[in-house]
């Protein structure tokens, strides 16, 4: 995930490639909505569920995406390895995962990489609730061997990855002469991105200020809807 400074001008992204191994990933793009005070999602930059590694390209895109200062790029990988013998790890062989995406704009800035995750301590505390983490903790058993000996399943996983959502990141960005570090959370976004619908005579969705009043105003009306019922069967005891 990165935070594009406040300090600089806007960048123009005109095309991207992006590198797992096996699976898929997403490239969102986030902005803070100052009329309805939430943190929105825009279209994806890159959205790509079925990546084949064998067909690495660099994309163009359709029209150049415009980033203003103060934007997010948080990079979501989805592993499906549900099939897989073993635990899959992070590394360079494409025996394991990776989650990058380079992209191509302008004006240049002193800026080569963006990179985050979180803190080692997060990791830790999940490893600490099996007993094959703790031996990788205390240095008796190898790594791998340890993880594979986690017993993986619905719980297991969504502990992990709650954990990884709520915590804090540590995160990089810069250049060699212009290093940044620091520590951020995940947005909290207040409205998820719609597509068009091409085929719907509205092909474009409520904005996100509109969905937002939308559900508001019923909440409202729900709201007044049991207080009117409540009063009703108050006025039905009494009477």
């Amino acid at each position: 995930m990165h935070k594009l400074s406040s300090k600089r001008r806007h960048s123009c992204v005109c095309k991207y490639t992006s590198h797992p191994h096996s699976h898929g990933l997403s490239l969102q793009h986030i902005r803070y909505n100052s009329d309805c005070g939430v943190y929105e999602e825009l279209e994806p930059i890159d959205r790509n569920l079925k990546y084949d590694f064998n067909f690495q390209q660099i994309n163009h895109l359709r029209r150049e995406v415009i980033i203003k200062p103060g934007d997010i790029l948080q990079l979501k990988c989805f592993y499906g390895t549900t099939k897989e013998d073993g635990v899959t790890i992070g590394g360079l062989s494409t025996r394991d995962e990776m989650c990058l995406s380079f992209f191509f704009y302008y004006p240049r800035l002193k800026f080569t990489a963006g990179v985050s995750h979180i803190d080692d301590n997060v990791f830790y505390s999940f490893l600490g609730n099996f007993p094959t983490g703790q031996q990788i903790l205390d240095g008796t058993m190898e790594y791998v061997d340890g993880l594979n000996g986690i017993p993986w399943n619905d719980d297991t996983r969504n502990m992990l990855q709650g954990l990884v959502d709520s915590s804090t990141q540590n995160y990089y960005c810069g250049g060699e002469d212009d290093r940044l570090e620091n520590k951020t959370n995940f947005p909290e976004v207040g409205c998820s991105y719609i597509p068009p619908d091409q085929c719907s005579a509205t092909p474009n969705p409520p904005t996100c200020c509109e969905r937002i009043s939308a559900t508001e105003d019923g909440v409202v009306l729900r709201a007044s809807v049991a207080l009117l019922l409540l009063l009703s069967l108050l006025a039905a005891t009494l009477g």
